[in-house]
């Protein structure tokens, strides 16, 4: 799974483009690329989000996702809590 949608050199570009309105022929392509990835992107983020949903109500979201018991994890996050406090 990729980590970020953009590289820094498209995220130079729209930052440019939204402070100073700079806009080239790279700027319209990434437009372009933007419109054509959109409905994907938002289908593949709405599967996210369900997955989430699923781990926090499993109890899996935070800490290390384990196939098994959970106790580890458990444990670390009630040692976290703690500390924390």
């Amino acid at each position: 799974m990729r980590a970020k949608v953009f590289t820094e050199r498209d995220r130079r570009l729209l930052e440019s483009w939204l402070e100073e309105g700079v806009e080239t022929g790279e700027t319209r392509k990434l437009f372009t690329q933007i419109r054509r990835s959109t409905p994907q992107l938002l289908a593949d983020l709405q599967l996210m989000r369900r997955a989430i949903n699923e781990l926090k109500k499993r109890r899996r979201w935070r800490g290390r996702v384990t196939g098994g018991s959970e106790f580890g994890s458990a444990s670390r996050r009630a040692e976290s809590r703690l500390s924390r406090m």
